[in-house]
């Protein structure tokens, strides 16, 4: 230590002192300008020896920088990207949000239409002297032989069988009442009947399983005549229909339809025309009875089930499939040409086709 006085000459030789600092002067490191200074001091630097009874420390002094408080933290939250999926099976996954399919409706195809078969055929009469020998095996032959070309075009075909006592007149009048309360518009009806005709007074009767002759007015009280049938047609929604008439004498109930094809809705059969367009093929004239005895069937019915697996091909547009118009050509064509090979009398049904044609079934292939 060396002594001045006030005009800085030296006062006193100097003096060697020993000086151990015990209290540094902090020293705080600069902190990087976008860092707050911290407040808090570093511990102090002891140099020198050890005192007694302490540690020994490093001779090298060393100058530690402050330690930085943790910055605060902004309000936690939570990251779905950062955080592990929970472990609970209860919870799902965080992930993010994906859009959902949405559930499909069920679709609703409208219903295909259905093919309604009414089949009457009638062998063995209340009356002995009326039995015949080929309506129910006619009438057999026509449901299966419709319902093999039919199936590929119909989902849905519902045959009617009425044979021998079952074909009374209420129960045909039931059956007719069934179907009418099960069909649609769209849906396609056939009434095949093989039994007795007689014409009366101008007009058709088809004689039930129960009728029993005594004379001429037992057939107007007991049969069932044009009014109950024009009826019963009327009756069935089927707008696409076909009826088929394999009996004698029934040549008068299609006259009779002829005849009033040009009167305005005075009859249930004329309504029934231009509403429903049924089309109608019968075996015989109110002249002529269906002849019976050709290869097992009667000669109209044998020439049917020809017709409906053959018509496209002899006279159609060869599509494959059997329409009602095609199927009246070749009956029209092939009665006649039966009947005079083998009877050597020519048989001519008599056709109406009314309304719009369409398909019965699927033609044979070969």
């Amino acid at each position: 230590v060396t002594a001045y006085n006030h005009n800085n000459e030296v006062a006193s030789p100097p003096v060697i002192r020993k000086l151990t600092v015990t209290s540094p002067f902090p020293i705080v490191s600069q902190a990087p300008p976008s860092q707050v200074p911290s407040a808090q001091t570093n511990p102090p630097i002891k140099t020198g020896k050890p005192e007694k009874g302490s540690q020994p420390q490093s001779t090298t002094s060393t100058t530690t920088p402050p330690q930085e408080p943790p910055a605060s933290k902004p309000p936690t939250v939570a990251s779905q990207s950062s955080q592990a999926p929970p472990t609970s099976s209860s919870t799902a996954t965080q992930t993010p949000e994906q859009a959902q399919p949405e559930q499909q409706k069920p679709e609703v195809r409208p219903r295909r239409p259905a093919l309604y078969v009414l089949a009457i055929g009638i062998n063995r009469y209340r009356d002995r002297a009326l039995w015949l020998k080929y309506a129910v095996p006619d009438a057999q032959a026509i449901t299966a032989r419709i319902r093999e070309i039919g199936e590929p075009l119909f989902p849905d075909i519902r045959v009617t069988e009425l044979f021998d006592d079952q074909a009374t007149f209420a129960g045909i009048d039931a059956a007719f009442q069934r179907i009418a309360s099960q069909a649609q518009t769209k849906d396609v009806f056939v009434l095949y009947m093989a039994g007795h005709g007689k014409t009366l007074d101008g007009r058709y009767y088809f004689l039930p399983q129960d009728f029993r002759y005594r004379n001429e007015d037992s057939i107007r009280r007991e049969a069932i005549n044009q009014d109950h049938l024009q009826r019963w047609l009327a009756s069935i929604p089927a707008r696409k229909s076909l009826v088929l008439i394999d009996t004698c004498e029934s040549g008068s109930f299609t006259q009779s339809l002829a005849l009033l094809r040009g009167m305005v809705e005075k009859t249930a059969i004329e309504k029934l025309i231009r509403a429903t367009g049924r089309a109608t093929i019968v075996a015989a004239t109110d002249v002529q009875p269906a002849l019976e005895g050709y290869r097992g069937h009667g000669v109209f019915t044998y020439v049917l089930l020809e017709a409906l697996q053959q018509a496209d091909k002899n006279f159609g547009n060869r599509d494959g499939i059997t329409s009602i118009f095609e199927l009246a050509q070749y009956v029209d064509d092939r009665v006649p040409e039966v009947t005079l090979q083998a009877f050597q009398f020519e048989q001519f049904p008599q056709v109406y086709m009314l309304g719009s044609d369409f398909p019965i079934g699927l033609a044979q292939r070969n």
